[in-house]
């Protein structure tokens, strides 16, 4: 087994990673409310705390140096798994995120349709059932309340607060894969000659699921696809690329014509990229949450409690709001 993941001999796998916690054995096939209805019942453990993971935590497990499957996860299946994350491009969405480990796509998926699932938990943090879309939006702008993700340095570069990486601000017109990676070698910008074509997962730090046309934050982020300099482990003719009107994640043939958006490291110091931040951030965001609830849940009880008590309305709702 990879020194990242860890059997724990109870049925669960640690990823030393992000530290999510996973169900060691996959179930399916179910369509996605089964998924989630099995997940919120799942006591494994001895845990109850079990969720269907969202998008950004399964696609934490996929490496796209690998096919077939596309994880070093132990006995991960070449399937299609759901997730908890809902796309956002109906008003009432009937289509999920979901992750293929064949390969690693990134898709959306009608509801009916049945896939695999893999439930996960984070430590002894409490959090069940799904993400909803309100839910994922109040914490991205949590998150934007902290800091200021993209910072533009008026040299034509922005640079990515959360991960260290200096993009190029304005992306290049449509090019097949074997000139993106030529003009990334070529690029002088700001004062530096030091860009390359983003990986994959580089190009994926980049995706919000809370947004769509584009699925991004990025100032100035086209609707279209990226190129990513990561080629398919398998197909060697094709390469990886994100799709930014939804957040797809897809392989296409390198002679194709994608944008471009090129990056390089930040100063030395700077935030090194590490694909668990978006899941520690917003996990730790979510049980903050479930804490503020939990406790306005305990305030709206004493007052329907001290309802019935006369005179002792007022000390008891702040007694328990302490």
């Amino acid at each position: 087994m990879s020194d990242r993941f860890e059997d724990l001999g109870n049925g669960i796998i640690r990823d030393t990673q992000t530290g999510l916690e996973w169900q060691a054995n996959y179930v399916g096939l179910m369509d996605w409310q089964e998924a989630v209805d099995y997940a919120s019942e799942l006591d494994l453990g001895d845990h109850t705390d079990w969720r269907l993971p969202t998008v950004e935590e399964l696609v934490a497990l996929i490496d796209y140096s690998r096919v077939n499957p596309a994880s070093e996860f132990p006995g991960m299946s070449s399937d299609f798994f759901w997730s908890s994350s809902v796309l956002d491009d109906y008003p009432s969405p009937s289509r999920a995120w979901l992750a293929g480990f064949y390969y690693g796509y990134v898709l959306g998926n009608d509801k009916y349709y049945t896939n695999h699932v893999r439930c996960v938990r984070r430590g002894s943090e409490v959090s069940s059932g799904t993400v909803s879309r309100e839910e994922r939006i109040e914490l991205l702008e949590r998150v934007r309340e902290v800091t200021n993700r993209f910072e533009y340095l008026e040299n034509g570069i922005i640079r990515d607060t959360r991960t260290g990486l200096e993009w190029q601000a304005d992306h290049a017109n449509p090019m097949s894969w074997q000139e993106a990676m030529d003009y990334a070698e070529n690029l002088n910008l700001g004062g530096h000659t030091d860009w390359k074509l983003p990986t994959v997962e580089e190009l994926f730090t980049l995706v919000d699921f809370s947004k769509i046309n584009p699925a991004s934050e990025f100032p100035g982020m086209p609707s279209a696809r990226l190129w990513s300099s990561s080629v398919h482990a398998y197909y060697t003719g094709h390469a990886w690329y994100v799709h930014f009107n939804d957040g797809y994640v897809i392989s296409h043939v390198k002679y194709d014509t994608i944008h471009v958006r090129c990056v390089r490291r930040g100063p030395v110091g700077s935030r090194h990229f590490d694909s668990s931040a978006r899941v520690a951030e917003l996990d730790a965001l979510r049980a903050e949450k479930a804490r503020l609830r939990a406790k306005l849940s305990r305030v709206v009880d004493a007052i329907r409690h001290a309802a019935n008590s006369p005179g002792g309305l007022c000390a008891e709702i702040e007694e328990t709001a302490e």
